[in-house]
């Protein structure tokens, strides 16, 4: 895949996403399916959003999903995140949030379902810069 060449090539979307989607990164929180809902929704209309954007651009613009909180763990068992940024097919997904050994450990660093999968907290880039696109 080339590097966009300038900013404006790239169609950027997001979330924060939500810690609570299978009880946190080491399983200790409460799962919460409001909160899972309203997430999902903001993503979707991002990536909505972006789709709407392509339309009109002109030139093709490269899909970078950005997150705060994994959309997807370890066990790479599908998320209701995963489920929705897989159809939009974007060129990588970065997500942080994950520190120290374990929380590290919890969160899918690979591809699955077509997408690239980046964690880039600062502890687990070892506070280096995180090429996200392949070029």
């Amino acid at each position: 895949m080339d590097t966009p060449s300038t900013p404006s090539s790239l169609d950027p979307v997001g979330s924060l996403l939500d810690e609570f989607l299978s009880g946190g990164e080491l399983g200790d929180e409460k799962v919460k399916p409001e909160q899972i809902a309203r997430e999902v929704t903001r993503l979707q209309r991002s990536i909505d959003d972006a789709l709407e954007q392509e339309k009109s651009a002109p030139s093709p613009l490269t899909r970078v999903v950005v997150v705060h909180f994994p959309p997807l763990y370890a066990n790479q068992t599908p998320t209701a995140f995963s489920r929705v940024i897989e159809p939009f097919r974007p060129a990588v997904c970065v997500y942080g949030h994950l520190h120290g050994e374990k929380g590290i450990a919890a969160g899918f660093v690979g591809e699955h379902g077509g997408v690239r999968y980046v964690l880039a907290s600062c502890d687990a880039a070892r506070f280096a810069p995180v090429p996200l696109l392949e070029s």
